[in-house]
């Protein structure tokens, strides 16, 4: 076997490794975002007081806001991961424990689907601002983000702060494009609620399972 084609085959393990890598951070990031929170709360009752266009304000101000908490947690990562290997490892694994944390979290606790009346006579640029708040006022996006997207850093590539950025990205797009769709369906979802709302509470405890797993999953491969 030539060197050319030995470069290619270690090319081709490394697609297929980035891909695995990929499509798990893709949908643990799924099961993170789809789990109703204020965020998801506030979206479907601007939605349905408001109308669509109001509810379209909402999710974005709510997915913005997340922004300076990726930031955030992209620069402290980074320069943790310049510290030494050993510092980063043990980034990864604290990061793992805190997601278990959080499945378990999310199992026992208890969420609210009450909605709030929203004044119709603010305008859309006050409820995006609005809807801003409730996620950049919350400190724990920002540990979220620095326990989760090194879970997915392959530190061997070198270009950490190019994945990070990548992670984010990807996470800020399905944020995005999860809350838009709460918004233009915020009239279902609602009917959903509450004619389910006693239902519903298989809903975060089956989401902190998964989450749970897809944690466990990613201790058992740091040994």
């Amino acid at each position: 076997m030539s060197a050319l084609d030995g470069k290619i085959i270690s090319h081709l393990r490394w697609i297929t490794r980035r891909s695995k890598v990929m499509n798990s951070f893709i949908i643990a990031s799924f099961i993170v975002i789809l789990m109703p929170g204020t965020g998801f709360v506030y979206t479907i009752s601007t939605g349905v007081t408001r109308g669509k266009k109001s509810g379209v304000y909402a999710a974005v101000g709510c997915t913005l806001a997340i922004i300076p908490h990726m930031i955030a947690g992209i620069f402290t990562m980074f320069f943790l991961t310049n510290i030494n290997d050993m510092v980063f490892q043990s980034v990864k694994f604290v990061g793992v424990i805190y997601l278990i944390y959080l499945g378990i979290t999310m199992i026992r606790g208890k969420v609210s689907y009450e909605m709030e009346q929203e004044d119709k006579k603010i305008s859309n640029l006050k409820i995006g601002l609005k809807g801003m708040l409730i996620n950049l006022l919350n400190p724990k996006l920002t540990v979220f983000f620095l326990a989760f997207i090194p879970q997915y850093i392959d530190k061997s590539e070198r270009n950490i702060l190019m994945q990070s950025i990548q992670l984010d990205m990807i996470f800020l797009v399905i944020s995005l494009l999860v809350f838009l769709i709460y918004a233009l369906l915020s009239g279902s979802v609602f009917y959903f609620i509450e004619k389910g709302n006693q239902k519903l509470s298989w809903l975060p405890r089956l989401s902190g399972i998964i989450f749970i797993v897809f944690s466990i999953q990613l201790l058992v491969s740091r040994i």
